[in-house]
């Protein structure tokens, strides 16, 4: 961490030297976490009225060939299409100061496609866990992990995922993006794309702004 950061002491007020002067954080503490990226893929296509959107949540995860997450909605009269996708951030052997660790971030960009209008009620949603593997299969990453962010419309969106980790080391952190619906009864044509930022794991610490 660059000096102008206030560490702070246990009881959360600024930490002082011996001769009473406010310590400052230094180049000691990495903002970047050594971490290996896993991301997974599952699809299903079905020939319209079979409901792949329906179906996508009873299969399982396989490895992805790309590091970006996809998710398609797509209903219409030809066709159905399913897709959802996963990655899991490793925590490799580190010497960050874990202690001292409030939370854990990592930036990116979604990019919203809708070849058909949005229909009203539909929500595509990225959602995040800690220490989660293997990746779970079934509807867990839709219904049980944490909601960090929605989107219903198309468009371009900035997104932070940040997990507290209040001072504990975490062995991994997850993330999916999806469509939340379990059934075809909304026609239309959606894609939707998650790309890492290149700045990978940031660390945030328990320090002050001087």
């Amino acid at each position: 961490m660059s000096a102008g950061k206030v560490m702070l002491g246990p009881d959360g007020n600024p930490l002082l030297s011996a001769d009473g002067k406010i310590v400052l954080a230094d180049d000691l503490y990495p903002i970047s976490l050594a971490h290996t990226y896993d991301p997974f893929f599952r699809r299903v296509d079905y020939v319209y009225p079979g409901c792949a959107i329906t179906e996508q949540w009873n299969v399982d995860f396989g490895a992805s060939m790309s590091n970006e997450l996809q998710a398609y909605y797509i209903v219409n009269s030809e066709q159905s299409t399913g897709v959802n996708c996963a990655a899991r951030y490793n925590i490799s052997e580190n010497t960050i100061d874990w202690a001292r660790v409030a939370k854990v971030e990592v930036f990116g960009t979604l990019f919203a496609t809708a070849w058909i209008a949005w229909p009203e009620g539909l929500t595509c949603k990225i959602t995040q866990s800690k220490n989660n593997n293997p990746i779970p299969n079934g509807s867990t990453v839709k219904d049980s992990w944490d909601t960090a962010a929605t989107f219903t419309a198309a468009g371009v969106y900035p997104v932070k995922v940040s997990w507290d980790v209040n001072g504990v080391e975490p062995t991994s952190l997850e993330i999916a993006l999806m469509f939340d619906a379990d059934t075809c009864a909304l026609e239309s044509d959606l894609y939707v794309q998650y790309n890492p930022s290149g700045v990978g794991v940031r660390i945030v610490y328990n320090l002050a702004t001087a």
